[in-house]
């Protein structure tokens, strides 16, 4: 009986741990881009010697935030909304309208993780590198698109096994008295 809470548990386990890691990810690179930045402004203001590397990083960074932090900004509720003729709906149409939404954009969302990881392959494969001064080799920051992406799929795939629970959820009538 142990072994199946064990497995049972298992996918939500490595959920969390996934969606927990993308989010500190991201908080770790919000920490690492401002600090390449003050480094840069004071090199430039106080020493006259810039940091030839800001802008490349900050770029790179700016990406890993934005993706990693997308399905805990969907967990939250924090994406930008336009709401103005859907808070005039009724409150049961309005759920309606969330998981049809949902459904629609899920698909969009693995074809774009799913593009996104061609790019990836394309780059690893021909050794692209970035023409900077750096010369990142551009696999690496372009690793962050599909894995952010994937984990706002599996988000968004949370949220409609959940909203559609939610609506689809009657009660039983034990008795046989309707």
């Amino acid at each position: 009986m142990k072994a199946v809470q064990v497995a049972t548990n298992l996918p939500r386990r490595v959920y969390k741990l996934l969606f927990s890691s993308a989010s500190v990810v991201a908080e770790v690179c919000v920490f690492v881009m401002i600090s390449i930045l003050v480094v840069d402004v004071v090199g430039r203001y106080v020493f006259q010697r810039p940091t030839l590397i800001s802008f490349e990083m900050t770029g790179y960074l700016l990406v890993g935030i934005t993706f990693l932090a997308l399905a805990y900004g969907l967990q939250q509720g924090s994406h930008v909304r336009v709401t103005v003729v859907v808070d005039y709906l009724p409150a049961s149409f309005r759920k309606w309208l969330a998981l049809i939404i949902a459904s629609i954009e899920l698909p969009f969302i693995i074809i774009l993780m799913w593009k996104s990881i061609d790019l990836v392959k394309i780059s690893f494969e021909m050794d692209v590198h970035a023409t900077t001064p750096m010369g990142t080799t551009m696999w690496m920051p372009q690793i962050i698109v599909p894995i952010g992406l994937g984990i706002f799929a599996l988000e968004i795939f949370r949220q409609l096994i959940v909203q559609a629970r939610q609506l689809f959820k009657t009660p039983v009538n034990w008795s046989g008295v309707e």
